[in-house]
C-alpha cells in the first residue's frame, strides 16, 4: 500500500509541476531558449539487506558502473527551464555475504523529465540550479544464469526485464563557454523501488527496504538556441 502511495504521489507532482511551468506566467514576454547535449556519467548505488529464515544476512543492488545519454531542455523564464533526458546505464549486480559473492551483468533505461530552478539569470556566466522530476527506469538482468549461483540461499539474479516509475533530484551547475555552448556538471539520486524480479530473494529470503538510490556526478556539453 504504501510502495502505490509512493507510485501515486510521485507521478501526480511531476504532472502539476510539469503543467504549471509548461507556459510562461501570464503577461510575461519570454523569449523561449532550446538547448540539446550529451552526458555522461559515473553512477554508484546504495544496496539494500538481504536476510534468510536462518538468520544469514547480505547486501544486494547494482555496483559502480558508467552511463551515458543526451537531455533535450527548454528555458521557459528566467529562472525556471524544463528538461527531458534519457540514459543508459551499465552497473553490475552484486550479492555478498561475508567473504562469499555473485555479480551478474546488468544495464538500465531512464527516461524522465525534471523541473529546474536557476540562481543567475540567463546571460550569467555561471548558472547554478536545482532539479527534480520523475519517469520510468528499465532494469535489466542481461547475463547467463548460473543453476550453482553462489549465495542462492539469499537471492537469485536473474536475466529478466522490470519497469519501475522514478523520482530523481540533483544540484548543478552550467558554465556558459560561447554564445551557444553550455558545458555542466551536475549530481543526481534517482530512486526507484528495488527490482524484485531481476533481484529475486530465495525462497524463505527477505530483501530489507524498499527504495534503491543511484547517484551519480554527470558531466555534459550542450548546444543552445533560440
Amino acid at each position: 500500500m504504501m510502495e502505490q502511495q509512493w507510485k501515486a504521489a510521485l507521478w501526480t507532482a511531476v504532472v502539476l509541476v510539469a503543467g504549471a511551468l509548461a507556459q510562461p506566467a501570464a503577461g510575461q514576454k519570454v523569449a523561449p531558449e532550446y538547448e540539446i547535449g550529451a552526458l555522461g556519467l559515473i553512477s554508484d548505488y546504495r544496496s539494500v539487506g538481504v536476510t534468510n529464515g536462518a538468520g544469514q544476512t547480505g547486501s544486494v543492488g547494482p555496483g559502480l558502473g558508467v552511463s551515458g545519454g543526451f537531455v533535450l531542455g527548454q528555458h521557459m523564464s528566467n529562472r525556471w527551464g524544463g528538461e527531458f533526458r534519457y540514459l543508459y546505464s551499465r552497473n553490475e549486480l552484486q550479492l555478498t555475504s561475508g567473504s562469499q559473492s555473485a555479480s551478474f551483468n546488468s544495464q538500465a533505461h531512464l527516461i524522465h523529465y525534471d523541473v529546474l530552478y536557476y540562481f543567475a539569470d540567463p546571460d550569467s556566466r555561471f548558472r547554478p540550479y536545482v532539479a527534480g522530476g520523475g519517469g520510468l527506469k528499465r532494469y535489466q538482468g542481461v547475463g547467463t544464469e548460473d543453476p550453482f549461483q553462489p549465495l542462492s540461499n539469499l537471492a537469485l539474479l536473474t536475466k529478466t526485464s522490470e519497469n519501475k516509475p522514478m523520482g530523481d533530484f540533483g544540484v548543478g551547475v552550467k558554465f556558459r563557454v560561447t554564445r551557444h555552448a553550455i558545458i555542466r556538471v551536475e549530481f543526481r539520486d534517482y530512486i526507484t523501488g528495488v527490482p524484485k524480479e531481476v533481484i529475486a530473494a530465495a525462497p524463505g529470503a527477505k530483501i530489507n527496504g524498499g527504495l534503491l538510490h543511484q547517484w551519480a556526478p554527470i558531466f555534459g556539453i550542450s548546444w543552445t538556441w533560440q
